[in-house]
């Protein structure tokens, strides 16, 4: 099961524990920033909602027939996407660490490439170690683990 032929099996398996460390504790971080980003835009959201309700704008724009509504919208849509990239960042970093699902921590490193710059360099590092036989047979290893432990509690 080992990536290179002249590595040791348990030395290949210290090495895929320490880059899915790693990778865990990177996506964590990538997620608190996710998190204070979308704060951010929400502040600024609430910030200008309230400088439009009470008149603070120095200039008067033109009224547009449900303008205002088609923006609210789209910042609502922004906002809602922003929140769940946070999430499922907070749910690969954890299932990285528990070494479960490993068809969800595929799939979100696919959405963590697509955000530019640092999420491409992440996503695609999660990716190539998500891709090791080593790795997918330590998620097999778990999945089983846990599966065996349902059972016997099942049982007795």
């Amino acid at each position: 099961m080992s990536t290179h032929p002249h590595i040791h099996p348990a030395a290949q398996r210290e090495i895929d524990d320490t880059h899915l460390r790693y990778l865990s504790i990177a996506n964590y971080i990538y997620a608190a920033f996710n998190a204070v980003g979308a704060l951010v835009a929400v502040g600024m959201v609430m910030l200008l909602a309230g400088s439009a309700a009470v008149g603070g704008f120095p200039f008067r724009a033109p009224e547009v027939p449900g303008g205002g509504a088609f923006f609210v919208l789209i910042a609502a849509v922004v906002l809602v996407f922003m929140f769940c990239n946070t999430a499922l960042q907070f749910l690969l970093a954890r299932c990285l660490q528990q070494r479960r699902a490993h068809a969800f921590c595929f799939v979100v490193a696919i959405l963590t490439a697509l955000n530019m710059p640092v999420g491409t360099i992440l996503g695609v590092l999660t990716l190539v170690v998500l891709m090791r036989p080593t790795v997918k047979h330590q998620f097999d290893e778990e999945q089983r683990r846990r599966d065996g432990l349902d059972i016997a509690a099942a049982l007795g």
